[in-house]
């Protein structure tokens, strides 16, 4: 499949594809020097980002694609993650309903949110995202792992 700067599903955030983040992110500077505003490009840099593990790079990308496309559903989510990562579990929480409210169906997104509502001891929410991401991907083991994870310690 052709890299391209303007398709946000380039960069997988799971590591399930093997991506050249260097090749990605040459087209999407080259996209972004005919259209600052290119959202699509600055997410994938975000996604870089957050793949390298800098995650502060990952809020100011995140953050100029959203301003670019305050709708732009994936950039609420790569973003949460970043904020996730550095501890700042309220306002990642905030970013993944954001981003469930324009993707309801987005299981990484939901699954983010549960692990948020854990982490902030919020287990009866937690349980109940679980449920719906069981409903969801009812064959996803790792779902039934961390709900049992959030009911044990719950129980």
């Amino acid at each position: 499949m052709a890299i391209r700067a303007d398709r946000f599903t380039e960069v997988p955030l799971d590591g399930s594809t093997p991506v050249n983040f260097d090749e990605v992110e040459a087209r999407c500077r080259k996209a972004l020097a005919s259209k600052p505003r290119n959202a699509a490009a600055l997410y994938n840099l975000a996604a870089i980002r957050i793949a390298r593990g800098d995650f502060a790079g990952c809020l100011e990308f995140a953050a100029k694609c959203l301003q670019s496309d305050p709708g732009f559903a994936k950039a609420h989510f790569v973003r949460g993650s970043a904020l996730y990562e550095m501890g700042d579990v309220s306002r990642a929480l905030a970013d993944f309903d954001e981003e469930l409210r324009l993707n309801p169906n987005d299981l990484e997104a939901l699954l983010s949110r549960a692990g948020a509502l854990s982490a902030l001891g919020r287990s009866d929410e937690a349980v109940a995202a679980y449920d719906r991401a069981v409903f969801l991907a009812p064959l996803e083991a790792r779902v039934y792992v961390n709900r049992g994870r959030v009911r044990s310690d719950f129980d």
